[in-house]
């Protein structure tokens, strides 16, 4: 199944289709529940590079995956990017 929506995600960037919120959220989750966790953080990775204002659920989802699996520094890299994105997103 992820790896159907990975396959999606990669078509739709194909074709010049942005993924949006929910679309990134959706995968991250996915591949985080999956244990692919290091996909996820690229597809997190790449929805940041776009300008996509991450909702709190997938970070969240980043930070649950990355302290279960030991990643201290990433884990902490991404409470401080869910700092910045709230002043960020609210301002706008």
């Amino acid at each position: 199944m992820v790896d159907d929506a990975l396959n999606l995600f990669s078509e739709m960037k194909e074709k010049g289709i942005n993924p949006d919120v929910v679309t990134g959220g959706c995968l991250t989750d996915g591949l985080c529940k999956s244990g692919r966790v290091k996909e996820a953080a690229r597809i997190f990775g790449e929805m940041l590079d776009i300008g996509i204002c991450l909702s709190v659920w997938t970070i969240d989802n980043m930070i649950d995956a990355l302290s279960k699996q030991g990643k201290a520094k990433e884990r902490e890299e991404v409470i401080e990017l869910l700092k910045v994105m709230i002043l960020g997103c609210n301002s706008q």
